[in-house]
């Protein structure tokens, strides 16, 4: 199965490839800056409010990466069965 994914992976479109690592960069941005929101509940504040909105900005960025590596492969595929 993991093969299977690879060899996917490493036949897209270049185009395709750059959208899905524009994708991946903002979600890692989104996530770093969830990360951040974190450590600051953690390390200096106690309130709760700041605790959900870093949980849901990191659920949030990883939700877009799974998204753009799918819409990724789907959108692949369905450009191969159109040409």
């Amino acid at each position: 199965m993991i093969k299977f994914f690879i060899e996917k992976f490493k036949g897209l479109e270049k185009d395709v490839v750059k959208i899905i690592q524009a994708g991946l960069k903002f979600s890692l941005i989104v996530c770093l800056i969830a990360t951040g929101i974190l450590l600051a509940y953690e390390t200096f504040f106690s309130n709760p409010t700041l605790y959900y909105i870093g949980l849901k900005l990191l659920q949030t960025g990883a939700m877009f990466a799974a998204e753009f590596g799918i819409c990724g492969l789907a959108i692949d595929t369905i450009r191969k069965q159109m040409a």
